[in-house]
């Protein structure tokens, strides 16, 4: 969940670190849809880091065999 919390406080604080959120005010796009584009883009962004995380986590629960582990392997 940290992880995940990395990417939203970048999107949203990069804007107010650089000086540009006061530019939202000026374009003729309603500022609603300026956040919700940013969300939409964050939320798949962030299913597919945590899909990453997952693929890695299970990869590497796989590679190092601990002993009395998930009982789907029958050696």
């Amino acid at each position: 969940m940290i992880l995940q919390a990395f990417p939203i406080t970048w999107v949203f604080g990069r804007a107010f670190s650089v000086h540009t959120g006061k530019e939202w005010f000026t374009i003729p796009v309603p500022l609603a849809t300026i956040v919700a584009s940013k969300l939409v883009l964050l939320a798949i962004g962030i299913q597919g880091l945590t899909l990453w995380i997952f693929g890695l986590g299970i990869a590497g629960g796989g590679a190092v065999e601990i002993p009395g582990g998930s009982p789907v392997r029958n050696e």
